[in-house]
């Protein structure tokens, strides 16, 4: 949508959130993107509106920036010593995975997130699926608020604190919404969302001031800046991500795996139109 979504090396400061950021000033207008005939063939197609390109909240957030704030959070939780400071790594993270399936217990909430291990930390992420990062936020959002309260609580932890508040809370008014939203509901997401994006980016600087490996700043943390502005649109981006597609796509790759190579495509098929019937029978 702005020069620096296309390519950093444009000089723009792509993780300044500011009104007055650079890239602001290069969005690209729907008579931009249809003189770019090149670039997609979507753009040929007749009643083609920019505004119809959304970014996908799953891949975004949960497959990308999300993992990085876990990961954060994580740290910082076991380094103020949260779940104790006798054993290893492995052991204080199955204490942290413990508080959160009693977490969402006591709310009935039915989550499926793995056991935490050492291993699962690495590169600046916490490798989770996409929906196990969904809930493990949530979880972590009452974890930080809680530790916060302490007297010797860091800027950095109030900060984390406050950033994950305003994120879930932007989660939970856009997965409670319709495709397309209501005038309170957008205006609710979008302060939520400026919020989550102001406390993530002074976190990134109090990060590259001690040269710490939590909070970077990748390209995804530029592409939830576009979501959060492209909520004027009134589109719910929970109801365009990619959830479904990559559960199908999941599915597929099972059932293709099971195929010799010479008829991948013909059996893939047969086994699944099989698989539908075999639900379709279940189901009557």
């Amino acid at each position: 949508r702005c020069l620096a979504s296309y390519d950093s090396r444009h000089g723009l400061d792509y993780d300044d959130v500011s009104d007055t950021a650079t890239w602001r000033q290069t969005i690209a207008s729907n008579s931009d993107f249809l003189r770019m005939q090149d670039t997609s063939p979507l753009l040929a197609m007749e009643g083609f509106h920019v505004s119809l390109v959304l970014w996908d909240w799953m891949h975004n957030m949960y497959c990308g920036l999300g993992q990085h704030i876990v990961y954060s959070c994580m740290k910082i939780l076991l380094d103020l010593g949260m779940y104790g400071t006798e054993g290893d790594a492995d052991i204080l993270l199955a204490r942290a995975h413990v508080e959160l399936i009693l977490f969402f217990k006591e709310r009935g909430v039915a989550q499926a997130v793995p056991e935490f291990r050492k291993q699962m930390m690495r590169a600046g992420i916490f490798d989770l699926k996409a929906m196990n990062t969904k809930h493990t936020l949530f979880f972590l959002a009452s974890e930080l608020c809680l530790a916060s309260h302490l007297d010797d609580a860091s800027d950095e932890l109030k900060l984390a604190a406050e950033c994950l508040w305003s994120l879930t809370h932007l989660i939970a008014i856009l997965d409670n919404a319709s495709q397309v939203l209501r005038t309170t509901e957008e205006r609710k997401a979008t302060d939520h969302g400026s919020c989550f994006l102001d406390t993530y980016k002074r976190l990134v600087m109090l990060a590259r001031q001690d040269s710490s490996d939590r909070w970077p700043a990748p390209p995804k943390f530029h592409y939830i800046m576009h979501q959060v502005l492209d909520l004027e649109n009134m589109w719910n981006p929970f109801r365009w991500s990619c959830f479904l597609d990559e559960d199908f796509m999941g599915k597929i790759s099972r059932l293709a795996s099971m195929t010799h190579r010479r008829q991948a495509a013909k059996r893939t098929l047969e086994r699944y139109v099989l698989l539908m019937q075999m639900r379709l029978d279940g189901e009557r």
